[in-house]
């Protein structure tokens, strides 16, 4: 989990596809923020939660380093 997955989140509790416009999926966040909008707003925490699964990178050790 990064910094900018978490700030994501955060946004994206607020504004439902802000965080993923950040990792540049855009489709998703359209279909984040159609889906906040049609709900009003109860998929807001699946929304942050989406943003934190698409920002989790798990770290990568070069062989040697």
């Amino acid at each position: 989990m990064t910094l900018k997955s978490i700030i994501g989140a955060l946004v994206s509790i607020l504004l439902p596809g802000a965080g993923h416009l950040l990792y540049g999926r855009v489709l998703y966040a359209f279909f984040w923020l159609f889906a906040g909008l049609l709900t009003g707003g109860v998929v807001n925490l699946l929304c942050a939660a989406h943003v934190i699964y698409v920002g989790w990178t798990p770290s990568k050790q070069l062989p040697g380093a």
